[in-house]
This record gives C-alpha cells, structure tokens and sequence, in this order.
C-alpha cells in the first residue's frame, strides 16, 4: 500500500505499511472490505496473529526483515510446537502469497534466496 504525498507539485510515494503489524491489519482491512466471511477473516486473523507472535520473538518489526529463510525457520517452529503439515502449510501459504506481491528489498544476493517458496 502507498500513501501518495503532494508537496510542492512534487508526487511522491512512500510505504506506509512497512511495518509488520501495519502490514497484517492493513490486510485484513482489506479482506474485509472485499466481504470476505467472517470465519474467513477469523482464521487469517488466527494464522496472522501466530506470525507476528514468531516475527515479535525473533525482533522482527519490518516486513523487510522478513526473508525466505526467516519464513523457512517459521515453518520449523510451528513444527515444533504440534502443528501438522496441513497446519504448517496453511500458515506458511497465506504469508508466502502476501510476500510475493512485495517487491525484494533488503534480501540476500542469492537467487535461492529470493524464492519464497
């Protein structure tokens, strides 16, 4: 999402939800205006608010901190705390999709690593 900003004739763009937690209630914010249903919204809610716990955990405030290895590592940690493959893939699939409209900035040089899957 951009905020356009008009100063002296001048149009400039600039992130405004560059910010993790911006980022996920902007999201939100968005599928609810497209109508999507209530127990839609709840589980994205469900599976967002789990993210944001793991990225809160690892320091990570930005969404350009995050990085396929970062959502890799998340993968393993909702291993370890009981979720099966279903699980794991419906959290990882949800971010992964959201992930890949932004633009890579701030990655590894590494082709391998500019995959998100």
């Amino acid at each position: 999402m951009f905020n356009q900003v008009e100063v002296q004739g001048i149009i400039s763009k600039t992130l405004v939800n560059d910010y993790l937690l911006t980022w996920l209630e902007s999201f939100l914010i968005d599928r609810k205006a497209q109508g999507v249903s209530e127990g839609t919204l709840h589980f994205y809610e469900v599976k967002f608010k789990s993210f944001n716990g793991y990225c809160n955990s690892k320091i990570i405030k930005e969404v350009q901190q995050i990085t396929p290895l970062i959502l890799r590592e998340y993968l393993l940690w909702l291993e370890a705390k009981g979720h099966n493959e279903g699980g794991r893939h419906a959290h990882f699939v949800l971010v992964q999709r959201e992930m890949e409209k932004r633009p890579l900035i701030n990655r590894h040089s590494s082709a391998a690593n500019k995959s998100w899957c």
